[in-house]
């Protein structure tokens, strides 16, 4: 069963929860994930909190490892916000997005996007609850080769990001956001490949015949 504490000092309580994967989840009053982190072994208990060192809360739970795991310390930055920007999109040219995050203990984070092409960037230190806005521009890759007619399709990509504070003692990072997701139109025609293109002419072209020398055939 989950546990119910103010574990971050906001005057806000959040519910800790635990699932058999190996993670711990923390929850706003919103229902909303502000941090999850990972044991790596199975858990077996409910999370108990406690402040046992007089430094803040702890977040104990036990797993099938035999071990007891004791989390405390300095928080990671709350989980941002899905990013807000431009649902489509064309190839070449290049499109802003936002972030933010409700963050009450970092004084300033940094925002990594992931464009969903294998892409990230990464912005300067700011204000977690002003955000950031970074730049994209998605380039179209090329596609295999067929010996068909091939319908152009459109693709997606998964736009998130997630916060790291700045704080070069801690480095703690948040999880990633909701995903944006942000289609990329293809013009509407039909793509051709040339090898099939010419093996079709040659099909559909009247044979070529070579003329007698004599004019042909002819009558005596």
């Amino acid at each position: 069963s989950p546990a119910i504490a103010d574990i971050d000092g906001d005057g806000k309580n959040e519910v800790v929860a635990c699932s058999r994967d190996g993670h711990i989840y923390a929850f706003d009053s919103n229902g909303d994930v502000e941090w999850e982190y990972s044991i790596g072994a199975t858990i077996d208990s409910s999370p108990a909190i406690a402040d046992i060192d007089g430094g803040g809360v702890e977040i104990i739970v036990g797993s099938d490892d035999g071990s007891i795991y004791v989390l405390g310390g300095p928080l990671p930055p709350k989980t941002p916000e899905r990013p807000t920007g431009p649902t489509e999109i064309e190839y070449g040219k290049s499109y802003e997005y936002h972030t933010y995050t409700k963050d009450p203990i970092y004084k300033e984070v940094r925002y990594v996007f992931s464009w969903g092409d294998g892409k990230e960037d990464t912005t300067n230190c700011v204000d977690p609850k002003e955000g950031a806005s970074c730049s994209h521009s998605w380039t179209k890759g090329k596609g295999k080769l067929f010996l068909y007619i091939l319908r152009c399709k459109e693709k997606e990509y998964e736009v998130k990001c997630k916060a790291v504070a700045c704080d070069p003692n801690t480095g703690l990072e948040s999880g990633w956001s909701e995903e944006l997701i942000v289609t990329a139109k293809s013009k509407s025609f039909y793509c051709f490949h040339s090898l099939w293109l010419l093996q079709w002419l040659l099909d559909h072209l009247p044979p070529l015949h070579k003329s007698s020398e004599n004019g042909g055939d002819q009558d005596e």
